[in-house]
C-alpha cells in the first residue's frame, strides 16, 4: 500500500456503510453524513493532515443526514438532505465555520429517503431534490431557492430515483439516475413533465450516481452491477441562458430573460401554450449576435388568459438552428386573494401585487430568520394594487431567506422572500 495514502485516511467511526457526501472544491472541505444530528466535515485535505469534526444541526434533530450538496454559486452554503423527516432539506451558510446558520427549506409533504441535491451552475435558486424510495413523489424544483416547491415527477414511472443533476444546455435539461437506468427531460413543467429513456449504449441497469465533468461536458453514470458508463454533451452552446422569468404587471405578462455570452445569435422567438404541450409562436425579440457580457431582454404578453399561461423561447443562431429554453408559467387568477411578491430575490425593495386595489390600511413587516424586526412599512387607501416595499441599504442585510408578513382586512399573510 501507499504509506501516503495511508497517512491521509480519516476516519471516526461514525455514517453509513455507504456514505453520502459532497466535495466543496472551493473551499477545500468534503462535507459526509456522521451520527443522528450531525454532519461530517474533513478539512486540511490538500494541504497538511485531514482530520474530521462531527459538526450538530440541529434542523436534523434525531434522524440522519442522507444527501449533501455544495452549492457551486454561493461560497461555503451547503444543502443536507434528511432521510424520513418532514424537515427533509436544510440549507447551511457559513459552513466551513463554527458560526453556522441553518434555514428549513423542506418540501412540504415529501416523506421518504432523500437521495439527490443539486444547484444549477450559474443560477443559485434553482434546486433539484430527488427521493428514491417506491410509492413516493420522486422528484422536486424549485426556482426561487427552496421557498416553494414544485412536483416534476410527471409520467415518471413508478420507481427509485437515485441521483438527479441540471445539465448544461438551453434547455435546462434534468437527467435521472433511476432503479432502470437513467431518465432525461428538456421541460419541467410540473404533473405535466414528461421524461423518456436515455439509455443507448447502456442497459437498463440501476444507475446510482450521476457527476458531470465542466472541462470536457462529459456525463458519467455509476450503475450497480454493470460499471461505469459516459457520454459527451458535445461542444459548447453557442448561448448562455442565465434566467427567464415571468410576471404578471398591469393585467400583462412581462416575460425577462438574460444571456451571459452570446455567438452568432439571431432571435428569441416566444412561443405560448394555455395546456402545457401545444405551443404557438407570439412574437420575437432581435438577439445581440455576438457578446461575451450580460444582455437583457424582455417581452409583453398583452394577451393573458384565465389560468395557466406557459411560455418558452426558442433560440434561434443565423444558421437556423435551435433550442429550447426552459418553461415558465404565469397564472392569472383573479379570484386568488393572496397577494404575490413580483421581486423575489429581492434587493432594494419588495412589490407586491394585490388581487385588486386594497381598502384600508396595509402593514408589511420584514423580520429575519430568528425574528427580529428588519423593515416596516404602511399603506393607507393605496391608489393602486402595486404596492413597494423600500427596503433600504441592502449590503447591511446578509444573502438569507426573511419572512414578510402582510397584515391587511384583519388577516394576515406570511410569505418567505430570499435577499439576493
Amino acid at each position: 500500500q501507499n504509506p501516503e495514502l495511508l497517512e491521509r485516511r480519516v476516519y471516526d467511526g461514525n455514517g453509513d456503510f455507504i456514505n453520502s457526501g459532497d466535495y466543496d472544491s472551493r473551499s477545500k472541505i468534503l462535507y459526509c453524513g456522521s451520527s443522528a444530528g450531525k454532519m461530517g466535515r474533513v478539512t486540511n485535505i490538500t494541504s497538511g493532515t485531514p482530520s474530521i469534526e462531527a459538526v450538530s444541526i440541529s434542523q436534523i434533530g434525531s434522524k440522519y443526514a442522507s444527501a449533501f450538496k455544495a452549492d457551486p454559486n454561493t461560497l461555503n452554503r451547503l444543502y443536507i438532505g434528511v432521510a424520513y423527516s418532514s424537515g427533509n432539506l436544510i440549507r447551511v451558510d457559513n459552513a466551513n465555520t463554527s458560526f453556522l446558520s441553518t434555514s428549513n427549506v423542506s418540501i412540504p409533504g415529501a416523506y421518504g429517503n432523500v437521495s439527490s441535491i443539486d444547484v444549477e451552475d450559474g443560477n443559485a435558486n434553482h434546486l433539484l431534490v430527488t427521493l428514491s424510495n417506491f410509492g413516493v413523489t420522486s422528484v422536486f424544483e424549485s426556482s426561487d431557492g427552496g421557498t416553494s416547491w414544485t412536483n416534476i415527477e410527471g409520467d415518471l414511472p413508478d420507481m427509485p430515483v437515485n441521483a438527479g443533476i441540471f445539465l448544461p444546455s438551453a434547455d435546462k435539461r434534468i437527467a435521472l439516475a433511476t432503479a432502470v437506468g437513467v431518465w432525461t427531460t428538456g421541460s419541467a413543467i410540473g404533473s405535466s413533465t414528461s421524461w423518456l429513456p436515455d439509455n443507448d449504449g447502456m442497459a437498463n441497469v440501476s444507475s446510482e450516481m450521476l457527476k458531470f465533468r465542466k472541462s470536457d461536458s462529459t456525463i458519467a453514470v455509476a450503475t450497480h452491477g454493470r460499471g461505469v458508463f459516459t457520454t459527451s454533451l458535445g461542444s459548447a452552446l453557442p448561448l448562455k441562458l442565465v434566467g427567464f422569468t415571468a410576471n404578471i404587471q398591469n393585467e400583462q405578462g412581462v416575460l425577462n430573460w438574460k444571456t451571459a455570452s452570446e455567438t452568432n445569435t439571431d432571435q428569441f422567438v416566444v412561443e405560448k401554450s394555455i395546456d402545457g404541450k401545444e405551443y404557438s409562436r407570439i412574437g420575437y425579440v432581435k438577439a445581440a449576435g455576438f457578446s461575451s457580457t450580460v444582455k437583457a431582454y424582455n417581452f409583453v404578453d398583452k394577451s393573458l388568459i384565465k389560468g395557466t399561461n406557459y411560455y418558452r423561447l426558442k433560440m434561434m443562431d443565423k444558421d437556423g438552428k435551435f433550442t429550447y429554453s426552459n418553461i415558465v408559467v404565469v397564472k392569472n387568477d383573479e379570484s386568488s386573494s393572496v397577494p404575490q411578491v413580483l421581486t423575489n430575490p429581492f434587493g432594494s425593495h419588495i412589490d407586491i401585487r394585490f388581487a385588486k386595489i386594497p381598502e384600508g390600511e396595509i402593514r408589511l413587516q420584514l423580520r429575519n430568520s430568528a425574528g427580529a424586526l428588519v423593515k416596516a412599512q404602511r399603506f393607507n387607501y393605496p391608489s393602486s394594487n402595486l404596492l413597494r416595499m423600500e427596503v433600504g441599504n441592502t449590503r447591511l442585510l446578509s444573502n438569507s431567506v426573511y419572512i414578510l408578513s402582510i397584515y391587511y382586512q384583519n388577516q394576515t399573510y406570511t410569505l418567505r422572500v430570499i435577499k439576493e
